[in-house]
């Protein structure tokens, strides 16, 4: 039984492949022209030391946002087929926890970053973002966690239930 519109996953995929142009956008020539302009601005070996590691906590979270971009893709396709409570959509589900891991850990390396480079005279609501920036990505990842355990269990029922039939 097939309770969705039709015009919803296209909808989605749509939606998923622009957000996967911007992040790609974003980590090819957004970051790295910010860091390009502001060592412009900021000649010398100092701001390439604080400018460097930014960069690649920004391009490695674009990545991971990619990651689950596909991930989600696929899971898409899962639903269109009616396979989503299938052993095939633990892999992919795990993909996404696995990046959201790799995300929260390159969220937490901005906070010491945020105050060694920004102390809190110069920029206090740095910091206050960083700490809300961590907190959500911790209610998302224990969201997930939570919803890969739920999708684990209706996987397991449905195989006992196409048992009986």
């Amino acid at each position: 039984m097939n309770l969705r519109p039709r015009w919803l996953v296209p909808v989605i995929r749509v939606a998923l492949v622009l957000a996967f142009a911007g992040f790609t956008l974003i980590q090819m020539v957004g970051v790295p022209g910010i860091a390009w302009n502001d060592l412009q601005h900021h000649p010398g070996w100092r701001e390439a030391v604080f400018i460097t590691p930014l960069v690649i906590i920004f391009i490695g979270g674009m990545a991971c946002l990619q990651v689950i971009t596909v991930c989600t893709w696929k899971l898409l396709t899962l639903v269109e087929v009616d396979e989503i409570f299938s052993g095939a959509s633990a892999r992919w589900v795990n993909g996404i926890v696995r990046a959201m891991y790799v995300g929260w850990a390159l969220l937490a390396c901005l906070g010491p970053y945020f105050y060694l480079v920004a102390e809190g005279d110069d920029a206090p609501g740095a910091l206050v973002i960083g700490l809300v920036l961590g907190l959500v990505a911790t209610a998302v990842l224990g969201l997930m966690l939570v919803l890969r355990e739920l999708l684990r269990r209706a996987t397991t029922l449905r195989a006992e239930m196409d048992e009986v039939i």
